[in-house]
């Protein structure tokens, strides 16, 4: 939500966890695609060739870009938060939301 912030874009590094994660998603769509469960285009454009490319590839900053303000977020402190309903002003810790029975209408990542 980092435009909820007032940015344009927002970038954080790639982790082993979340390269990890992309590739379980790769593999899982190669395995719908492959199965003839999907005629979706994003699980043609989500696949491990790519991934290749972006983990030796990772976007980063221009060599000598000047930066009005520096921001730094240890990201391991952080919680997850589940915003809504129908505001992204509501926001509720995800703890707090595990032990209940929600049903989800509509979502929006």
């Amino acid at each position: 939500m980092t435009t909820e912030w007032g940015a344009l874009s927002g970038l954080f590094p790639i982790d082993s966890v979340l390269q990890g994660w992309l590739r379980f998603k790769a593999t899982e769509a190669a395995m719908y695609r492959s199965a003839g469960l999907t005629s979706s285009s994003t699980a043609h454009r989500f696949n491990h060739q790519r991934l290749d490319e972006l983990f030796e590839n990772q976007p980063s900053a221009d060599r000598g870009a000047k930066y009005a303000k520096y921001l730094h977020l240890d990201l391991s402190t952080l919680s997850p938060y589940v915003s809504g309903p129908n505001s992204v002003k509501v926001a509720t810790p995800l703890n707090e939301l595990e032990a209940q029975d929600i049903k989800i209408n509509k979502a929006y990542l």
